[in-house]
């Protein structure tokens, strides 16, 4: 298992975030590390980077956070849990099972950690020449997710996903639970695990947005029976119920 602070783990890191870097669909040439990174960075301030974003999130590392979280075009990274966790562990080059504790912090920091890289990529090659030893053939490749038939609560989970997230930017008030008040709140109709966004309430349903720790998992169930919901339950090879960080949205 490698330390996030090694040079293997590093490396590894900006193979691979390189890697899912490709300005084609935008008409940008991005051949170089130096290209990739001005692409990204150039997407980030057009699409997010404006005077109300940084006067909600004054910290840009995690604005850069926030926006990777809603899952750009520009980059591709994973937004599920479960590839998630698959990523961490290639990247730290983890075999076997990992610790609940260690899924519970990859989870809850990932779109902040991830733009934290970003951020010194950005910073390591915005005044430097191209290195030769950059290498496509020797990116990480993500993980590969089998695809499968959209059925129709699969339709249903989605338009529900997309029409609800901006509540969650709103001054929505946030509720606090009599048990786990630390870790779990309600704002609006989303149900919010640590700072992780993974059930949503419609009607008299619970809608669970992915597939979570034990941990989690018990705040879910908490959360149904207090409210008096019937919980629906994440599938685990659907592709449909992805969860967002809010980076701090919901203090």
């Amino acid at each position: 298992m490698l330390r996030t602070n090694s040079k293997k783990y590093l490396s590894n890191m900006e193979k691979y975030l390189l890697g899912q870097i490709d300005g084609t669909d935008y008409g940008t040439t991005t051949d170089t590390p130096q290209e990739k990174m001005q692409f990204v960075f150039d997407c980030f301030t057009k699409e997010y980077e404006c005077e109300y974003a940084k006067r909600r999130t004054p910290n840009y590392q995690q604005r850069v956070g926030e926006w990777l979280s809603g899952l750009p075009t520009c980059i591709n990274i994973p937004c599920y849990a479960y590839d998630i966790l698959e990523l961490a562990k290639e990247l730290q080059e983890i075999k076997g099972d990992t610790k609940e504790k260690w899924e519970e912090a990859v989870l809850k920091n990932y779109f902040n950690f991830m733009a934290y890289h970003l951020i010194k990529l950005h910073n390591k090659y915005s005044n430097s020449l191209y290195s030769s030893e950059y290498n496509q053939t020797e990116q990480i490749k993500p993980t590969k997710m089998t695809t499968s038939t959209t059925t129709k609560k699969e339709k249903v989970l989605t338009e529900i996903f997309n029409s609800d997230y901006q509540g969650i930017l709103d001054n929505t008030v946030t509720e606090y639970f009599d048990k786990y008040k630390q870790n779990l709140r309600r704002k609006g109709n989303n149900i919010f695990s640590y700072d992780t966004r993974v059930a949503i309430i419609k009607g008299n349903e619970l809608f669970e947005m992915g597939w979570w720790s034990v941990t989690t998992q018990k705040h879910i169930n908490y959360a149904a029976k207090e409210l008096g919901l019937e919980l629906v339950k994440h599938e685990k090879e659907s592709k449909i119920y992805f969860h967002k960080n809010i980076m701090g949205g919901i203090k």
